[in-house]
């Protein structure tokens, strides 16, 4: 019976502190809609699914028209973020954006 009696005592002692480390963080998607801001990694030099546009600085193309399409689903405006072939997963890794886009 003092078994019995010391489990239970260290479960209602543990419960609180087990509670409050089990919530999740927030989800991608939950950070985009929260923050209105969707960050797009894309490399700009694939047309014509991306191309920087260096007359005016601004991104073009199919998946940049996606991208847009996107986020204005979700509330959010796109923000593209400069990437390489090469990196584009470690930047999404590393959270320098939401998603990557890249034909």
């Amino acid at each position: 019976m003092r078994k019995l009696v010391v489990c239970i005592t260290s479960l209602a002692v543990l419960s609180p502190a087990l509670a409050q480390t089990a919530a999740p963080s927030p989800s991608t998607l939950d950070k985009v809609v929260a923050s209105k801001t969707m960050r797009v990694c894309t490399t700009g030099d694939y047309k014509p699914f991306t191309s920087l546009n260096v007359a005016t600085g601004m991104y073009e193309g199919i998946d940049i028209d996606l991208a847009g399409s996107l986020a204005t689903s979700l509330g959010a405006k796109p923000e593209f973020v400069a990437s390489k072939w090469a990196t584009l997963l470690d930047d999404l890794n590393a959270g320098r954006c939401d998603i990557v886009m890249g034909a």
